[in-house]
Formats: structure tokens, sequence, C-alpha cells
């Protein structure tokens, strides 16, 4: 899935207002989270550094559509 394509799916989602990503990791504005997220990529193209922003995104992506 692209970058574009996970921000198209968040722009079509309404996103809870907090949420328990994992054990240790609680988003208290996902709006901010993703736009957050999806800036940094952004910004930081083909660094592989930054692929753990890429891979929360698709984390949070994944349980959403699980939860709902």
């Amino acid at each position: 899935m692209t970058l574009d394509d996970l921000e198209q799916y968040f722009k079509e989602r309404e996103l809870p207002e907090t949420f328990q990503l994992n054990s240790y990791t609680k988003i208290t504005n996902c709006a901010k989270f993703v736009d957050n997220h999806i800036a940094i990529l952004r910004a930081n193209p083909k660094k592989t550094l930054y692929l753990p922003y890429y891979e929360r995104l698709e984390l949070f992506k994944n349980i959403l559509n699980e939860k709902y």
C-alpha cells in the first residue's frame, strides 16, 4: 500500500479521539497522529530510517479494519 493510499484511507474514515495501538502505544489524538506521520513520511521519502512511521500507520489501519 502506498502512502497516498494510506492517506486516502484515513481521509475517508471517522477516527476515534484516542486509541490504544498496542500494549505500549496510546494515541491521544488520532487525527493529529495520522497527519504528523504522513507529513514526516512526505518530508523523508524513501529513507528507511522513517519506516516505523509507515508501519505504525499501517498497523493503525489494520486494527481499525478489524475492530470497525
